[in-house]
């Protein structure tokens, strides 16, 4: 998560790097995960450290299996709704982390409580839409 939230220019970008990792993730080009072949193929990724990703890990980042279908697999869509939202815990940990070590003002520092309000809203809004869309779908 790291690189990714580092290196991406954009929505479209991002979207298109989900779309790389999960078709490197999906072997058997089905265009659907379950949580062994998640599991078991994100362990393949050229990361350093190796990534693990137990079934239970799996559980929670799904949100206990809300973020999958129906059928508890993960299309690209579902994949890229959950990677999205492990990407924005993950900036949040990291900014939440750093801001120990900013000497800013009050001013800087309610500013900058603005700007993560509005990304949270923002992120809120898009995932909402990502959710109607894949109820639609």
């Amino acid at each position: 998560l790291h690189l990714l939230s580092q290196d991406f220019i954009d929505n479209v970008d991002l979207s298109e790097r989900l779309s790389a990792i999960f078709k490197v993730l999906d072997t058997e080009g089905s265009g659907e995960l379950s949580s062994f072949e998640l599991c078991s193929n994100i362990k393949k990724l050229d990361f350093t450290p190796r990534l693990y990703l137990s079934n239970s890990d799996f559980v929670s980042i799904t949100s206990n299996l809300k973020m999958c279908r129906a059928d508890g697999m993960v299309g690209p869509a579902e994949f890229e709704l959950i990677m999205r939202e492990q990407l924005r815990l993950y900036t949040q940990t990291m900014l939440s982390s750093f801001s120990e070590l900013w000497t800013l003002d009050n001013t800087s520092f309610v500013l900058l409580g603005a700007v993560k309000l509005v990304l949270a809203e923002q992120l809120s809004a898009r995932d909402d839409g990502l959710r109607l869309q894949h109820s639609i779908d």
